[in-house]
């Protein structure tokens, strides 16, 4: 539990990301789900 309050308040302190187009969107999802998703 110790672990998980650490990670949200890390993640709190961080200055929220600029806004991203609907192409950067598509990008990012595809390099971070793709490869999740079609693993043997």
């Amino acid at each position: 539990m110790e672990w998980v309050n650490r990670l949200g308040v890390s993640l709190l302190s961080l200055p929220p990301p600029r806004p991203r187009s609907p192409d950067e969107e598509d990008a990012a999802l595809r390099w971070f789900l793709l490869p999740a998703v079609f693993t043997d």
